[in-house]
């Protein structure tokens, strides 16, 4: 029997403060709890503590990384169903074949559209298509303050290559 509080949120493991402060403003505004830790350990600590709907693991972070704590969180009762998604700046095969081994269930690159992340995710949180924010989806727009910056997120974003591709842009407040 497990003594986890059941929550309707998301972990959300990343090392840098103003990046977990974008994620947490990306799913407050659609009803998710918010549990952020900066290190995988503290993620585990978190995931042992509170049964979330979806866990988001940054890779590259002290004391255990994201792939180390993908393993030790899918071992935990009750979270052998429970979505990892690799949140993480290395957009490799060999990454990506090691979030895989490791037991990631998705694996989003950064830097991200946070329309495109929330909207990506919506369907293993259940959010009804009505509670996204307008614009929800790849060419969705979205500001929010993170720290002393103003993060937007354009529709018209593109890669040097021309590809479409997630990008925040931020500026001083």
């Amino acid at each position: 029997m497990s003594t986890q509080t059941v929550v309707n949120g998301v972990i959300v493991a990343e090392n840098d403060a103003q990046m977990r402060g974008l994620i947490r403003s990306v799913f407050v505004h659609s009803g998710q709890q918010v549990f952020r830790a900066a290190d995988g350990e503290e993620a585990v600590a978190l995931a042992r503590q509170f049964k979330a709907r979806l866990v988001l693991l940054d890779i590259a972070m002290p004391r255990c990384d994201g792939l180390q704590a993908c393993e030790l969180i899918h071992q935990l009762p009750d979270y052998g169903e429970v979505p990892i998604v690799m949140l993480t700046g290395f957009d490799d095969r060999r990454y990506r074949a090691a979030a895989q081994r490791h037991g990631a269930t998705d694996f989003i690159t950064k830097p991200f559209r946070p329309t495109v992340l929330l909207a990506r995710l919506a369907a293993w949180l259940e959010i009804p298509p009505e509670v996204l924010p307008p614009g929800a989806g790849p060419n969705g727009v979205v500001d929010a303050t993170v720290g002393k910056h103003t993060v937007t997120s354009p529709d018209n974003a593109r890669s040097p290559n021309g590809l479409e591709r997630p990008i925040l842009r931020a500026t001083r407040t």
